[in-house]
């Protein structure tokens, strides 16, 4: 199905989706297709029903455990990325935001990675990685398997098969439903 259809039925839930399955960088010589609505110039955007609004992008707290590229591939489907943040007050915003939905301060998956060259971190909607708040020795790469990023109350790299609670967020929508396709070697910028 296209992205389309699929994103209809996820919002209707007239279908439950095991994303798990869709491929999503796992071929390390590209990003692939990029699918993103447009970002806002006016005064009249806002966020989908469920997300929450911060600066130019909606953010969605996803109360599930999935894996990393289950995730990103979430995410995706709505439009968006796995969070990127870049302070330490976006990190708090994050931090809140996974407190408000959880209940608790818990592992949660966000969209930095290190995959495609060891030790150069991305995130994947392509904006600067300009911040990084890692907890001590990290990131590490223990066991040379430690490839994706999830917070707590400061950044880890950890396996990207394991299962964490996510963050998504995308650009505020001037028309939704509105979809751009980019074939890209490098990840693009959402917003």
């Amino acid at each position: 199905q296209t992205l389309l259809n699929l994103r209809d039925l996820i919002k209707n839930g007239s279908a439950v989706v095991d994303l798990s399955s869709v491929p999503f960088l796992t071929d390390r010589d590209s990003f692939g297709p990029f699918h993103s609505s447009p970002a806002c110039f006016s005064g009249d955007c806002r966020c989908p029903s469920g997300w929450t609004d911060h600066g130019n992008r909606c953010f969605l707290f996803v109360n599930v455990e999935q894996t990393w590229d289950s995730a990103e591939n979430y995410c995706r489907a709505f439009g968006g990325h796995l969070a990127s943040f870049h302070s330490y007050r976006g990190l708090s915003f994050l931090r809140t935001l996974v407190y408000r939905g959880s209940g608790s301060f818990k592992n949660t998956w966000v969209g930095g990675t290190d995959r495609f060259q060891n030790r150069v971190w991305r995130w994947t909607d392509g904006s600067d990685y300009n911040y990084s708040h890692w907890y001590r020795g990290e990131p590490n790469n223990s066991g040379g398997q430690e490839e994706c990023m999830e917070i707590n109350f400061r950044g880890n790299d950890t396996a990207c098969f394991l299962k964490a609670l996510s963050v998504s967020h995308r650009c505020t929508d001037v028309t939704p439903g509105r979809t751009v396709t980019l074939p890209l070697k490098s990840p693009p910028r959402l917003c």
